[in-house]
Protein backbone atom coordinates (compact mmCIF):
# COMPACT_ATOMS: atom_id res chain seq x y z
CA UNK A 1 0.00 0.00 0.00
CA UNK A 2 1.75 3.18 -1.22
CA UNK A 3 1.81 6.07 1.31
CA UNK A 4 -0.03 9.05 0.43
CA UNK A 5 0.26 12.24 2.47
CA UNK A 6 -2.76 15.00 2.79
CA UNK A 7 -2.07 18.07 1.13
CA UNK A 8 -1.16 19.92 4.22
CA UNK A 9 1.90 17.35 5.33
CA UNK A 10 3.08 17.79 1.72
CA UNK A 11 3.87 21.41 2.25
CA UNK A 12 5.15 20.61 5.87
CA UNK A 13 7.22 18.25 4.68
CA UNK A 14 8.69 20.31 1.66
CA UNK A 15 9.35 23.24 4.36
CA UNK A 16 11.75 20.93 6.52
CA UNK A 17 13.39 19.67 3.85
CA UNK A 18 14.13 23.29 2.36
CA UNK A 19 14.72 24.26 6.01
CA UNK A 20 17.18 21.50 5.96
CA UNK A 21 18.88 21.94 2.74
CA UNK A 22 19.43 25.60 3.91
CA UNK A 23 21.06 24.82 7.05
CA UNK A 24 23.37 22.72 5.54
CA UNK A 25 24.35 24.73 2.76
CA UNK A 26 24.60 27.70 5.09
CA UNK A 27 27.11 25.43 7.22
CA UNK A 28 29.06 24.57 4.27
CA UNK A 29 29.10 28.58 3.91
CA UNK A 30 29.94 29.15 7.19
CA UNK A 31 32.82 26.62 7.35
CA UNK A 32 34.65 27.47 3.84
CA UNK A 33 35.75 30.37 2.77
CA UNK A 34 34.18 30.81 -1.40
CA UNK A 35 37.15 33.03 -1.64
CA UNK A 36 40.25 30.34 -0.25
CA UNK A 37 38.29 27.50 -0.76
CA UNK A 38 38.68 25.88 -4.26
CA UNK A 39 35.60 24.03 -3.45
CA UNK A 40 33.13 26.66 -5.00
CA UNK A 41 32.47 27.09 -8.51
CA UNK A 42 34.19 30.34 -10.55
CA UNK A 43 32.14 32.47 -12.35
CA UNK A 44 31.93 31.69 -15.87
CA UNK A 45 31.41 35.00 -17.21
CA UNK A 46 34.14 36.32 -14.59
CA UNK A 47 36.85 33.25 -15.88
CA UNK A 48 36.55 33.75 -19.89
CA UNK A 49 35.70 37.41 -20.40
CA UNK A 50 37.04 39.09 -16.98
CA UNK A 51 33.68 40.82 -16.03
CA UNK A 52 31.41 40.49 -12.87
CA UNK A 53 28.18 39.19 -13.39
CA UNK A 54 25.44 40.49 -10.93
CA UNK A 55 26.08 37.49 -9.08
CA UNK A 56 29.57 37.71 -8.45
CA UNK A 57 30.68 38.11 -4.89
CA UNK A 58 27.73 36.94 -4.01
CA UNK A 59 29.19 33.59 -2.43
CA UNK A 60 31.63 35.53 -0.55
CA UNK A 61 28.75 37.70 0.43
CA UNK A 62 27.06 34.96 1.87
CA UNK A 63 30.19 33.80 3.70
CA UNK A 64 30.83 37.26 5.33
CA UNK A 65 27.01 37.66 6.21
CA UNK A 66 27.37 34.08 8.28
CA UNK A 67 30.09 35.71 10.48
CA UNK A 68 28.26 38.74 10.88
CA UNK A 69 30.88 40.82 8.51
CA UNK A 70 27.84 42.83 7.23
CA UNK A 71 29.99 46.13 6.05
CA UNK A 72 31.82 43.25 4.17
CA UNK A 73 29.06 41.32 3.00
CA UNK A 74 28.08 44.60 1.31
CA UNK A 75 31.35 45.33 -0.55
CA UNK A 76 31.34 41.79 -1.89
CA UNK A 77 27.55 42.21 -3.56
CA UNK A 78 25.12 45.34 -2.56
CA UNK A 79 22.62 44.29 -4.81
CA UNK A 80 22.15 40.84 -3.11
CA UNK A 81 22.95 42.05 0.51
CA UNK A 82 20.00 45.00 -0.25
CA UNK A 83 17.48 42.29 -1.73
CA UNK A 84 17.90 40.00 1.06
CA UNK A 85 15.34 42.21 3.40
CA UNK A 86 12.86 42.70 0.04
CA UNK A 87 12.71 38.97 0.19
CA UNK A 88 12.49 38.12 3.21
CA UNK A 89 9.39 39.98 3.98
CA UNK A 90 7.98 38.47 0.85
CA UNK A 91 8.37 35.23 2.04
CA UNK A 92 6.71 36.07 5.33
CA UNK A 93 4.46 38.89 4.96
CA UNK A 94 3.20 38.19 1.25
CA UNK A 95 4.75 41.86 0.43
CA UNK A 96 2.62 42.70 -2.75
CA UNK A 97 5.26 45.15 -4.55
CA UNK A 98 6.87 41.75 -5.87
CA UNK A 99 3.84 40.40 -6.83
CA UNK A 100 3.12 43.03 -9.29
CA UNK A 101 2.48 42.41 -12.92
CA UNK A 102 5.65 44.60 -13.71
CA UNK A 103 8.25 43.50 -10.83
CA UNK A 104 9.84 40.63 -13.06
CA UNK A 105 10.61 43.75 -15.19
CA UNK A 106 11.84 46.53 -12.93
CA UNK A 107 13.82 44.04 -11.56
CA UNK A 108 15.33 42.88 -14.60
CA UNK A 109 16.20 46.12 -15.07
CA UNK A 110 17.62 46.83 -12.04
CA UNK A 111 20.26 43.41 -11.93
CA UNK A 112 20.99 44.69 -15.55
CA UNK A 113 21.79 48.16 -14.53
CA UNK A 114 23.79 46.86 -11.60
CA UNK A 115 25.66 44.49 -13.99
CA UNK A 116 26.73 47.46 -16.08
CA UNK A 117 27.65 50.06 -13.84
CA UNK A 118 29.78 47.30 -11.85
CA UNK A 119 32.09 46.58 -14.80
CA UNK A 120 32.77 50.45 -15.12
CA UNK A 121 36.66 51.29 -14.24
CA UNK A 122 36.10 55.20 -12.74
CA UNK A 123 35.40 56.13 -9.29
CA UNK A 124 33.27 54.78 -7.33
CA UNK A 125 32.95 51.62 -9.40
Amino acid sequence: MPLVLKTGHVSRWNAFLIGGLLLVVSGIYFAFDPAASGFFPPCPLKKFAGLDCPGCGSQRAFHALLHLQFGEAFRFNPLAIASIPLLVCDRLRGYPLLRHARAPGVVLAIVLAYAVLRNLSFYPY
